[in-house]
C-alpha cells in the first residue's frame, strides 16, 4: 500500500488535517495475519516518523479458527488505538461476509475506500461528492519498483525494519494475552 497511488494521494490529502479517524472493517479478511498491514497504512497516512502508534484496546473473540493457510490460525475481533494525528482508529474483522471497507473521517470530509472494487469516494461537509476509480497496486507489479528503489537509491518506501518491529510488538503483545 505504501507504493499505491491511492494511499500516497490519501497521505497528501490528510497532511493538513489536524486530526482524523480511520475505521477498517469487514468479514473474514484475516485479523491475525493482516492487521499489521492495516497498522502500517495508518502510520503511513499520518506521516508519523516516530513510534507514535499505540493500541489502546483489543477485543478478540474466544473462537480461534483454522486459517485458509494450512497450519495457521485466525481470529475475529477489534483493535483500536491512535497514531499521530489519527486520534482514533478501529480495525475490525467479523465472522461474516461483510465487505472490506475503509472509512476515514476528518472535520472537513469523509473518505470511503473499497479496495475490492478499486473505488474511492470523498464526501465534503458541503455535500459535494467526488468519486474515483483507481488502479490497484498488485505486489507482482510493485516488486520491480521496490527492487529498483533498493538498487538505485539504497532504500525503498516500505517500512523500515525498526518501525515494522515496533508495530509487530505493539500488536502481538496484547494478541498473545
Amino acid at each position: 500500500r505504501r507504493y499505491s497511488e491511492l494511499w500516497k494521494d490519501m497521505r497528501n490529502e490528510l497532511k493538513s488535517a489536524e486530526q482524523f479517524e480511520i475505521h477498517i472493517f469487514g468479514g473474514r479478511w484475516g485479523l491475525a495475519c493482516n492487521c499489521i498491514h492495516m497498522l502500517d497504512i495508518i502510520d503511513f497516512i499520518t506521516g508519523s516518523d516516530c513510534n507514535e502508534l499505540h493500541i489502546r484496546q483489543m477485543n478478540i473473540s474466544p473462537n480461534v479458527i483454522d486459517s485458509k493457510r494450512q497450519g495457521y490460525k485466525e481470529v475475529f475481533g477489534m483493535v483500536s488505538g491512535e497514531c499521530g494525528n489519527c486520534t482514533n482508529f478501529t480495525i475490525s474483522c467479523y465472522d461474516s461476509n461483510l465487505p472490506f471497507e475503509i472509512s476515514i473521517i476528518t472535520p472537513e470530509a469523509k473518505y470511503l475506500i473499497d479496495e475490492d472494487i478499486s473505488k474511492f469516494e470523498r464526501i465534503g461537509i458541503d455535500g459535494s461528492i467526488v468519486e474515483k476509480k483507481y488502479m490497484p497496486a498488485y505486489v507482482s507489479e510493485l516488486t520491480k519498483l521496490i527492487v529498483n528503489d533498493i538498487f538505485n537509491n539504497q532504500e525503498c518506501k516500505l517500512s523500515k525494519y525498526e518501525k515494522s518491529a515496533s508495530f509487530h510488538l505493539e500488536y502481538i503483545k496484547p494478541l498473545i494475552k
